[in-house]
């Protein structure tokens, strides 16, 4: 009895020395579990701030481009009534008209009684007869034409020759004084093309890609460039694949970029339409190469970003497209 006596206290001294280490052991973890809550408390904490700050600045910066956008003038188109105006002609032509005016009228006025008989025996004598209606006269000889009278002239045919002598003086002067055409010489200004140098660089290629890809930058074979329309082309210095061009129109309202928009998308192949970039566009792909192609929701300017699918993925695509949005803007 005595041994199981001392067999069992000793295990309950064992027991209850056990049990003192654990509570220790318990507390600490107790401690530790309120220290992990109190961190990712404030960690949340943190986050929402960031995001509140974020929200803000993002406000700020719609509520500036909205400003700058109302302090901009307006540009009034002129009215139908104004454009028909007729338009004042300039007091040296007007006089110059005055003259010949004058000069036409003195020519026009009816000429001498000598003059009128002179021109009236001019015009009958060479005017052919009527075969039908007037006989041949018969031979007159030199001692019957010194007897005969003078012949009478018909009012109704000096009248009909004063008014033919009239306007053949009055186109004469009129001739005279108009004044002779000139031809303008053509000239060989060419019109500059619309700049797209800055939006899209090497250093963004080298940021978005990577500097293990080099490219050079060339003209984009196609379209040729004019103040509508301009493009840029980056090819890889290494392979003979496509590289990375950039196309920019801008056209004179929003009307005419979103009727090209929408021609666009009628010819490229594989289109899908996205907001990723603007709130409006799409993209396409056709052998090898994937498209983007996205317009400016408040100026009338529409880009395409087109890059080989060996070069470029979606989510690489979608940045070059951005920082392009955010230029044209």
């Amino acid at each position: 009895m005595r041994r199981w006596l001392m067999i069992v206290g000793v295990a309950l001294c064992l027991t209850l020395s056990g049990c003192g280490k654990d509570e220790p052991n318990a507390a600490k973890a107790t401690a530790s579990k309120k220290k992990r809550k109190k961190s990712r408390k404030r960690r949340q904490r943190a986050a929402k701030d960031a995001n509140k700050k974020a929200a803000k600045k993002v406000d700020k910066k719609d509520a500036a481009d909205k400003a700058a956008d109302k302090s901009k003038p307006v540009q009034k188109k002129p009215s139908v009534a104004e454009a028909q105006k007729p338009i004042k002609a300039e007091e040296g032509v007007a006089g110059e008209a005055k003259v010949q005016a004058k000069e036409g009228g003195k020519a026009a006025e009816a000429p001498t009684e000598a003059e009128t008989k002179g021109k009236a025996e001019v015009v009958t004598e060479g005017r052919p007869a009527d075969k039908e209606s007037e006989p041949a006269a018969p031979a007159v000889k030199p001692a019957q034409a010194a007897q005969a009278p003078a012949p009478t002239i018909n009012p109704e045919d000096a009248e009909a020759a004063r008014k033919a002598a009239a306007a053949a003086m009055a186109e004469v002067v009129a001739r005279e004084k108009r004044p002779t055409p000139s031809v303008a010489k053509p000239t060989n200004s060419i019109e500059p093309a619309l700049d797209v140098t800055g939006y899209l660089t090497t250093v963004d290629l080298e940021r978005v890609l990577g500097k293990r890809r080099r490219f050079v930058r060339q003209d984009l074979a196609g379209v040729k460039p004019s103040r509508a329309y301009n493009a840029v082309y980056f090819a890889p210095k290494r392979g003979g694949d496509f590289g990375i061009s950039v196309q920019v129109w801008r056209d004179t309202n929003l009307i005419d970029s979103r009727t090209r928009f929408n021609s666009l998308k009628n010819t490229y192949t594989d289109v899908v339409a996205t907001n990723r970039v603007t709130e409006q566009g799409f993209r396409a792909f056709y052998g090898g190469v994937v498209s983007l192609v996205f317009v400016d929701p408040r100026k009338p300017l529409l880009a395409a970003v087109s890059c080989s699918t060996k070069i470029c993925k979606a989510d690489k695509l979608i940045e070059l497209c951005r920082r392009v949005a955010e230029r044209l803007r």
